[in-house]
């Protein structure tokens, strides 16, 4: 984005740039910078600068129409940025969020078992218990008939 913006208002550079970070910027920096603000929706988001021609002291009138046609393309393209940037963020704190609950879940799944293994589980008091299921030994009077 920076790099279509150097070439069509050909300036040696161009920065894109939110209150967070810059967004991009392509050319050579030169000491001399033009800073206009990058408004969307009538919220001023960020700031697009421009590094000016050598001996030059601002942009001529050309350039500053040609700045105010990409202006709003550019804001618009640098939201979009900054809201991408937020849903990725988002969804790897959602992610994070779903990882922690399947381990905590999978350790007191585990941490269950294991106390059943151990005989100190808690048991259903109606659940049949294993001295009904035992068999008793066969009477002597059957089993000699």
């Amino acid at each position: 984005m920076a790099a279509s913006v150097r070439d069509a208002v050909r300036v040696p550079y161009a920065r894109s740039a939110l209150p967070a970070g810059d967004c991009g910027a392509f050319g050579e920096p030169t000491s001399a910078l033009e800073t206009l603000p990058l408004v969307h929706r009538q919220e001023v988001i960020g700031e697009l600068a421009v590094g000016l021609p050598r001996g030059e002291r601002t942009l001529g009138r050309v350039e500053h129409r040609v700045l105010d046609d990409l202006i709003p393309l550019v804001a618009a393209a640098v939201q979009a940025l900054a809201l991408t940037a937020e849903v990725r963020q988002s969804r790897e704190k959602l992610t994070a969020a779903r990882r922690e609950g399947r381990r905590r879940l999978r350790r007191n799944l585990h941490a269950g078992r294991g106390a059943a293994s151990r005989g100190t589980a808690t048991t259903d008091p109606c659940a049949p218990t294993t001295s009904a299921t035992v068999r008793a030994p066969p009477d002597e009077d059957l089993a000699a008939a």
